[in-house]
C-alpha cells in the first residue's frame, strides 16, 4: 500500500489479476486499498471486483480501478481454484522477450548481481538502483530494479536462486 499527498491525499494498492487467457492490474484506492495492508486479499486467493471501472494506463494497457463504490469478495464460494491458473501459467522464456511496450512475466536463475548504487533525483531526493542478470534454458537477460523493490531486492537475492518476474516492464537497453 502506498500513500500519496495533494489536494485529496490519500493511498492505493496495485495487484495483478489472472483469468484464463490473461492478466490485468488492479488498481485499488483508499479503504478498498486496506484489504492488501491488512492480507486479506494476497497472492493466489481468488477474488471477484465489482462496480469498478476500466482506464488506460501510461502506455495505453487497460486496468481495472476499485474505489469506495466498488466492492471485492475474496474467496468467493462460486469460484472453484482449480478453474484458474497460477501465474506460472503466464511465464514466457526469456527468448521470447520483446520491446513492444507489453510487460512480461518470466522466471530464471539468477547468475551475476551488481552492487547498488544510489543516485540524487532532479528533485535532490535520493534513488536506488540494482542490477543483476537472470538466464533459462533459453538465453540471459538484464533486470533493472529501482528504489524499494532495489533494496529488497538486495536483502533477498542470491547467485543461482530462482526468481519469478511478475508484471516487468520490458525496456530496450
Amino acid at each position: 500500500v502506498k500513500t500519496f499527498e495533494g489536494e485529496k491525499p490519500g493511498k492505493y494498492a496495485s495487484l495483478l489479476l489472472a483469468d484464463q487467457k490473461t492478466t490485468l492490474r488492479v488498481m485499488l484506492w483508499n479503504g478498498k486499498a486496506d484489504l492488501v495492508g491488512n492480507g486479506t486479499i494476497k497472492a493466489g486467493l481468488l477474488a471477484r471486483f465489482l462496480r469498478g471501472y476500466t482506464k488506460g494506463d501510461c502506455n495505453g494497457r487497460v486496468e481495472l480501478h476499485v474505489s469506495e463504490k466498488g466492492d471485492v469478495e475474496v474467496e468467493p464460494s462460486d469460484l472453484c481454484q482449480e478453474d484458474y491458473p497460477s501465474i506460472d501459467h503466464f511465464l514466457i522464456p526469456v527468448r521470447d522477450i520483446s520491446i513492444s511496450g507489453e510487460s512480461a512475466h518470466l522466471a530464471g536463475k539468477v547468475k551475476a548481481i551488481f552492487p547498488m548504487s544510489t543516485f540524487i533525483r532532479q528533485d535532490n531526493s535520493e534513488g536506488k538502483v540494482l542490477r543483476f542478470f537472470i538466464s533459462d534454458a533459453t538465453g540471459d537477460v538484464m533486470v533493472v530494479a529501482w528504489n524499494e523493490k532495489a533494496a529488497n531486492l538486495k536483502q533477498r537475492l542470491r547467485d543461482n536462486a530462482v526468481v519469478k518476474l511478475i508484471n516487468a516492464r520490458v525496456k530496450a537497453s
